[in-house]
């Protein structure tokens, strides 16, 4: 039997221990907008991430949690459904690491629960594709008009 569904094949979240991840507690403020989390952000990672979040028109200062997980941690999409952020960018994770068991395709703006997702490759793969970059910024771009 499921943890969260009778229905098994229709669960969409499944529990984090479920595949050997440790849960991270969300670090960063419950109040910003918008949840940028990946693993081993580079520097150059970082700028091109403040550039794609000028590009949408949101203070990376004040609207902006930057979350990098070590190998092997996870954060709960559970815990993220709690706080105030309403977009969250996921660079190379999988979504079961999550707790999301919904199959996914990167690049495309899912709505989960009131909260808007994509998920990405990772930033150096985005930053050497120009065809993932075009792929990212056909969504963001309805990010900033819903913003707007």
């Amino acid at each position: 039997m499921s943890h969260f569904s009778l229905f098994e094949k229709l669960q969409i979240v499944r529990l984090p221990y479920e595949y050997d991840l440790k849960p991270v507690p969300f670090r960063g403020s419950e109040k910003k907008p918008i949840l940028v989390v990946g693993s081993n952000f580079a520097e150059e990672d970082k700028k091109f991430l403040f550039k794609v979040i000028d590009s949408i028109q949101y203070d990376r200062n004040s609207e902006v949690t930057v979350t990098q997980l070590k190998e092997n941690e996870c954060l709960s999409y559970d815990e993220i459904e709690q706080t105030e952020t309403e977009i969250i960018m996921i660079f190379d994770l999988d979504p079961k690491s999550m707790g999301l068991t919904k199959k996914v395709t990167k690049y495309v703006l899912y709505t989960i629960g009131g909260k808007k997702l994509i998920f990405c490759d990772d930033v150096q793969s985005v930053l050497q594709s120009k065809s993932l970059k075009l792929k990212l910024w056909s969504q963001l771009k309805h990010l900033k008009k819903s913003h707007e």
